[in-house]
């Protein structure tokens, strides 16, 4: 059995042709795929960014106007409703609550990373202090999207409930609407005439409309 040595001279897991693949898969993404239009070339990956963020900006402006429309059509209505003033207290407190609970969670984890800056006495060579340096940048960028994330899913949450509640309030508030209802004329039999009554079999099977003949004016 051959005993395998790390070493420079014995690359465990090194191939001859990686760099080679490398290079290829990177010409690669540098020409426009086929098939694939909403990826661009790796030279416009700037662009593409750009064109994402605009993407995303566009839809958020649209979905926070048509909120903001249906809010401003909802107050007048929610004017004197007290349900709908202590459920939107409700959530306003709920909504507090979990930002509190956002900057608990970020100051625990900022105070640990802090104190993994503070110790200096863990790399004893050049490798192990070039790593544990970016590490603390991992940690640190790592902090700052999570913070970034939970305050954008909590303003998401907060405005998807509150125009939940306003269609609800509305919807319970809105008068009832009037229904025309049809009713039929009951006419009598012929047995029945100039008695003013009408025979229950007549009555219950919902009568005939009563057809009144105009005269023609000359």
């Amino acid at each position: 059995m051959r005993t395998r040595h790390s070493s420079m001279m014995d690359a465990t897991g090194a191939r001859p042709d990686a760099l080679d693949q490398a290079l290829h898969h990177w010409l690669q993404a540098m020409l426009p795929q086929p098939g694939q239009p909403q990826r661009l070339p790796l030279a416009l990956a700037p662009l593409a960014r750009l064109l994402a963020a605009q993407s995303q900006l566009g839809s958020c402006a649209a979905s926070q106007a048509g909120q903001a429309w249906q809010t401003a059509k909802a107050l007048p209505a929610l004017a004197f409703d007290v349900a709908g003033a202590q459920q939107a207290m409700a959530l306003g407190a709920a909504a507090a609550q979990q930002w509190a609970r956002v900057q608990a969670q970020w100051l625990e984890d900022a105070t640990k990373l802090g104190r993994d800056m503070s110790d200096s006495g863990r790399a004893n060579t050049m490798s192990k202090y070039v790593d544990h340096e970016l590490t603390l940048a991992h940690q640190g960028l790592a902090l700052i999207t999570g913070l970034a994330t939970a305050t954008a899913q909590l303003l998401e949450n907060t405005q998807v409930n509150a125009a939940w509640l306003l269609s609800q309030r509305v919807a319970a508030t809105r008068p009832p609407s009037v229904v025309a209802i049809a009713v039929p004329v009951l006419e009598a039999d012929p047995g029945e005439a100039g008695s003013g009554l009408v025979s229950p079999a007549r009555a219950a099977s919902g009568g005939s409309v009563r057809r009144r003949r105009v005269p023609a004016l000359d």
